[in-house]
């Protein structure tokens, strides 16, 4: 029939991508899923699984050896037709482990200040995007030394200030 695969991911978090791929050219064989992380391969399957939406089709990678931090990942199906597009894609978004926390101290009509960490890095200083009337002013780097906050976050090197443009 020469019909691209299908598929579709169906849980995705920091421990674990799954769902289903079938190739209908293959008819009940196993279509192959490829998983990449940050745009580099990860790992190779074949959609033999039980799944409750596709029956024996099902795939299911453990991620949970992955970094804690936001990561890329692509899952794709291989398509077993001659063509310059042996791979098609059923997935490609972003997974984030935690969210970000921090808080807005202070803001005074020159100066802006508070903290932020990211609980994926937590020791390591992060951007932060400060906007003024909804538009885009600055980034700062939340890496000011705030020794108050090193027992809640396990470092103090959240803290940020900024100078306000001209309001």
């Amino acid at each position: 029939t020469n019909a691209p695969p299908t598929g579709k991911v169906q849980t995705i978090n920091s421990s674990v991508v799954s769902g289903y791929a079938l190739d209908p050219d293959l008819g009940s064989g196993a279509a192959t899923v490829n998983v990449y992380v940050d745009d580099q391969f990860y790992a190779t399957m074949q959609a033999n699984l039980s799944n409750t939406t596709q029956p024996n089709h099902g795939f299911s990678f453990d991620l949970s050896s992955l970094p804690l931090a936001s990561h890329a990942i692509t899952v794709t199906v291989m398509d077993d037709r001659t063509s310059n597009q042996q791979e098609v894609v059923i997935f490609d978004d972003f997974i984030n482990n935690h969210q970000p926390i921090g808080a807005l101290e202070s803001v005074t009509g020159t100066t802006i200040t508070g903290w932020a960490q990211d609980p994926d890095t937590a020791s390591s200083p992060i951007p932060v995007d400060i906007y003024v009337d909804g538009q885009f002013a600055m980034t700062v780097t939340a890496d000011g030394d705030r020794p108050d906050l090193a027992g809640t976050l396990g470092s103090a090197n959240h803290g940020f200030t900024a100078t306000l443009p001209t309001l």
